[in-house]
């Protein structure tokens, strides 16, 4: 699992989403459920690294794939608020729909 592809593209992914979203941009509460579901997913895949059975590795996993859903549910939210531009709302949505696809296969593939 060393140098998972997927977790590094989620970690750069949530790091852009927070430099995106600056401190005058939507409220605190939802500015922050967006940055902690993106947060979460590749927190979630760092932790399959560790010594964990193939089944806690699955559920790390599928927790990842839970988190992609509702920070495309967020994005879509500071999209249609215009707190955030509609092109860098919909590049993110992209993205974190690739990297959901990707965790699908990923879950499927741990035994």
């Amino acid at each position: 699992m060393n140098g998972l592809l997927v977790l590094e593209d989620a970690y750069r992914l949530a790091l852009d989403i927070y430099r995106a979203m600056s401190p005058t941009k939507g409220r605190f509460k939802t500015r922050d459920q967006l940055e902690g579901s993106s947060t979460s997913v590749f927190a979630n895949l760092s932790e399959i690294e560790g010594p964990l059975t193939p089944g806690e590795k699955r559920q790390r996993v599928r927790i990842s794939i839970t988190e992609c859903y509702e920070t495309i549910k967020w994005l879509e939210w500071f999209r249609d608020t215009g707190d955030l531009e509609i092109d860098v709302a919909n590049g993110f949505i992209e993205r974190m729909v690739s990297i959901r696809k990707r965790l699908y296969k990923l879950k499927d593939s741990l035994n």
